[in-house]
């Protein structure tokens, strides 16, 4: 597993980033989720986490690239940052939780949307789709908003971040993702004890 907890955008992410120098060839499998941070409101926003659509697909070439390069062997899971659910969001913000909020309006607190998120899903889905090989799309934004799956509210704790459920319907679509994209990587029950950890593959 290897994880950037870095928020800032910058320019160049590949020189700045702490992840790059843990990655090694014999990374075999990348989870890339970024996203939701970037597309929140650059004037409502106080933690200056928003980062321009032009830059964004910026830095998604030059990190999907790097990795390709840096891991040859490797394969790149890109999952598109999810919806957000407004009211539950609104009512997180205006919680005890965060007390110098408490004289602002809702209009003050709505640096992020569904409608701010959904351009740099779209970004992501072209920028993947570019891509000749070893790339594959996990669509959790469509998939979060799937009339099969759970309602929006319950996907997410706070309207921003994954809730069990959350969790568990990303999970699934990551799953499917692999198995639909590489095959060559998914892991079945052994058909005789039942169990991943001795694998039927």
């Amino acid at each position: 597993v290897v994880d950037d907890d870095d928020d800032d955008n910058d320019d160049d992410v590949t020189t700045k980033s702490s992840l790059l120098k843990d990655l090694t060839n014999d990374v075999v499998l990348i989870l890339l989720c970024f996203g939701a941070n970037d597309a929140c409101d650059e004037k409502k926003n106080v933690f200056n986490q928003h980062v321009d659509l032009k830059t964004y697909e910026s830095n998604l070439n030059l990190i999907i690239d790097t990795f390709l390069k840096k891991c040859p062997e490797a394969r790149v899971v890109v999952a598109t940052p999810t919806p957000l659910h407004r009211e539950k969001y609104l009512a997180w913000k205006k919680s005890s939780k965060f007390p110098h909020n408490a004289n602002k309006t809702s209009d003050e607190l709505e640096d992020r949307s569904t409608s701010l998120v959904k351009p740099y899903a779209e970004t992501m889905r072209r920028v993947v789709s570019a891509k000749k090989e070893r790339v594959a799309l996990c669509d959790w934004h469509e998939d979060f908003l799937s009339s099969s799956a759970p309602p929006l509210p319950d996907l997410l704790s706070d309207g921003l971040h994954f809730s069990a459920k959350g969790d568990e319907l990303a999970f699934r679509s990551i799953l499917k993702t692999i198995e639909n994209n590489f095959p060559d990587f998914v892991v079945t029950k052994d058909p005789i004890t039942n169990s991943f950890s001795n694998s039927g593959s």
